[in-house]
């Protein structure tokens, strides 16, 4: 399946990126971030869609990083699979 482009202002993607970082925060309470901006994304599959995102947040200063997600609407679930960063 063909990837989709998302757009970093659409309030749902957003929502989504966030989740990305408290989920990298719980995990990683060591380097914790602070969510400032979704840069661009995209997403495969359908109806079990996954979100490459790349994230924009802060430490000491704003970075950029790659997040992978999963989400299984029919179990009203989403989890992230894959954090980098900073690039």
């Amino acid at each position: 399946m063909e990837p989709h482009l998302i757009s970093p202002s659409d309030p749902a993607m957003v929502d989504i990126a966030k989740f990305a970082v408290n989920a990298h925060n719980e995990g990683h309470p060591e380097s914790r971030v602070v969510f400032d901006s979704l840069v661009s994304g995209e997403t495969t599959g359908y109806p079990n869609p996954t979100y490459h995102m790349t994230i924009a947040a802060k430490s000491d200063i704003v970075r950029k990083y790659l997040a992978v997600l999963a989400e299984r609407p029919y179990m009203n679930s989403l989890w992230l699979l894959d954090w980098e960063g900073p690039i």
